[in-house]
Formats: structure tokens, C-alpha cells, sequence
């Protein structure tokens, strides 16, 4: 598991969360304003990969480390 954080673009919260590369989120609540944010594009396979400055893409490359 690695941690990210990801920043909800309406209020701007950031959280930081456990991100499991076998268990990819598609939907996620914001902890402060409560909006869902989801997947909208095909080419992206997580909320990680919209909302996080590191997506879930850079598994591979970082080896699995933090």
C-alpha cells in the first residue's frame, strides 16, 4: 500500500489516504464537503489519477515504495 493524497476540487480538502494498486477506487467522498468525486474519463482508471498530484500509474515506476 502507498499513500497519496488527494485534493477535492471543489473545497480544496486534502486528504491523505491508503491507496492499494490491486483495489482501484472509482468513486470517492470527500471527509469535508461530502462531494463524490468520480471517474469520468476512460483513460483513467482512478480517482487518484484526477485528483492526486501522484496517480496510480507511478506504482510501477516507484517500485511500491513511498
Amino acid at each position: 500500500m502507498m499513500r497519496r493524497v488527494i485534493q477535492c476540487p471543489d473545497c480544496g480538502f486534502k486528504a491523505v489516504e491508503l491507496v492499494r494498486p490491486s483495489k482501484l477506487l472509482k468513486q470517492y467522498c470527500c471527509l469535508a464537503c461530502e462531494k463524490v468525486l468520480s471517474v469520468t474519463r476512460e483513460d483513467d482508471c482512478c480517482v487518484f489519477c484526477l485528483y492526486s498530484t501522484i496517480g496510480c500509474r507511478s506504482f510501477a515506476s516507484s517500485g511500491g515504495s513511498n
